[in-house]
């Protein structure tokens, strides 16, 4: 009995898009009342990285880029991702060890400074970084080389205790630099994930293993922390092969589950399939521009709730300098990356697609998701 009750529980957040805990405070992904616009995620990640040293003109950048093209065109949530050794942890004295490259040195103070430009500008926050799988390019191992997997450094040992304890010490950090409203944990391509090679994984499956994963970090940040968690999807649909599917039916339905696929499909059907399993869902491509527009006509045709809206990937470290332009189609267009190129395109492409129907007066009123909180604006 105690078991249905804690099932109907989860289930019953899910559907709202929160935890048990968070309830009250966090309506995300809630069905809209009869005759009230569906609220639509018009998200962007972004791994932040100045040209110099310390990262001081990225500020500057950014500050225009929010300011001058994704307030203006409707981008309501951005997400910094802080995995790629460009954030200086002070939550344990053996980061200071780590050499982080030229530009990416950003301190608290940077973040904090990052997080009140996009809240000034009517966009919320959410921070991350990788648990568990690219620990080849995150600072967990370079500091601590000891709490690797056997025999790789791709991914940490999810069955040293000690290794959550310092990933949550990271988590717990980023969090408040960034006063951050949602988490998102990464989890993807993790191509050595097998427990075969790990000496005390023998009783568990692939699926079993990588569950217990996900629901550690879920019960320390929604459940402790209380933010929403993010994870990308795709060793949940076992695009690699490492037999972690069955995991979807072991892990809290309240994670937001981040689809990314970047090659032109006519449908994507990962989007109603993560939405009938009971999740939250965000659609997420990259930089090619038909496929973006493919990849957002899939989300606006799921008459559901539980998907959420778009996700914007951005794998370069130019987006901070070049990206305004390429938005705005200003300035020396034949030297932008064409990768930034590529995203801008795909974003002019289908923001606009995104956007609610104006009102009476002539307002977009969603411009921030439900439970993302939002200060004066001030700082602007």
């Amino acid at each position: 009995m105690k078991l249905l009750i804690r099932m109907t529980c989860c289930l019953l957040c899910c559907a709202a898009g929160v935890s048990a805990k968070v309830k009250a405070k966090d309506e995300v992904g809630v069905a809209p009342h009869k005759g009230q616009a569906r609220q639509i995620w018009r998200a962007i990640v972004i791994s932040p990285e100045g040209k110099k040293d310390p990262p001081g003109d990225v500020l500057l950048d950014f500050k225009r880029l929010v300011k001058e093209a994704l307030a203006p065109m409707g981008v309501n949530v951005v997400i910094f991702d802080m995995h790629w050794r460009n954030y200086r942890f002070t939550c344990r004295p053996e980061f200071a060890k780590v050499q982080l490259p030229k530009g990416r040195a950003f301190t608290k103070k940077d973040a904090q400074y990052l997080a009140r430009i996009c809240r000034a500008n009517g966009i919320g926050v959410m921070v991350g970084m990788n648990f568990l799988t690219h620990q080849n390019h995150g600072q967990m191992l370079k500091a601590f080389p000891q709490y690797s997997w056997p025999g790789t450094d791709r991914l940490w040992d999810p069955l040293n205790p000690k290794v959550n304890e310092v990933a949550f010490a990271m988590a717990d950090e980023l969090i408040e630099a960034f006063q951050a409203d949602g988490f998102h944990v990464g989890m993807d391509e993790g191509w050595d994930f097998n427990p075969g090679t790990h000496p005390k994984a023998k009783d568990y499956s692939a699926a079993t293993l990588f569950a217990k994963c996900v629901t550690d970090y879920h019960q320390h940040l929604v459940g402790k922390r209380g933010v929403k968690m993010l994870m990308w999807s795709d060793m949940l649909e076992d695009r690699h092969r490492k037999g972690t599917s069955g995991a979807l039916d072991l892990i809290p339905k309240d994670i937001i589950m981040c689809h990314w696929e970047y090659g032109f499909q006519s449908n994507y059907p990962w989007l109603q399939k993560l939405v009938d399993r009971g999740f939250c869902v965000l659609g997420c491509p990259f930089k090619n521009p038909k496929a973006t527009h493919a990849m957002v006509e899939s989300v606006l045709k799921i008459d559901d709730a539980k998907m959420l809206g778009v996700l914007y990937t951005t794998w370069s470290n130019k987006i901070a300098y070049e990206l305004r332009d390429a938005l705005l189609q200003t300035g020396e267009q034949a030297k932008l990356d064409n990768t930034i190129k590529g995203i801008a395109e795909g974003m002019r492409r289908t923001l606009p697609m995104l956007m609610p129907a104006r009102n009476h007066k002539g307002d977009q009123r969603d411009k921030c998701p439900q439970g993302i909180k939002m200060p004066s604006r001030a700082d602007n």
